[in-house]
């Protein structure tokens, strides 16, 4: 199975994460969630996620993608896929 990239840009005050690949149990979605979590560390208040190339989301990746939400508003953040 292909992995999951991931690529950063910054835009103004809004930061991008472009994925690739599937977000799967394993490393995929460890992957993804490290990427958020890493992101959150930092002064960013605004995220977009883009899944545009994401192949396959299962059901750990939706997970990680709740967990990621929940994380982001919790620091008063925003998030939008």
């Amino acid at each position: 199975m292909p992995f999951l990239k991931s690529t950063l840009r910054e835009i103004g005050d809004v930061t991008i994460l472009y994925f690739s690949g599937p977000i799967a149990l394993g490393e995929s979605s460890a992957l993804f969630g490290k990427a958020i979590r890493e992101l959150t560390s930092t002064d960013r208040t605004r995220i977009v996620l883009n899944l545009g190339e994401v192949s396959s989301v299962d059901s750990a990746g939706i997970g990680e993608l709740v967990r990621a939400y929940i994380l982001v508003r919790s620091r008063g953040s925003e998030m939008k896929v």
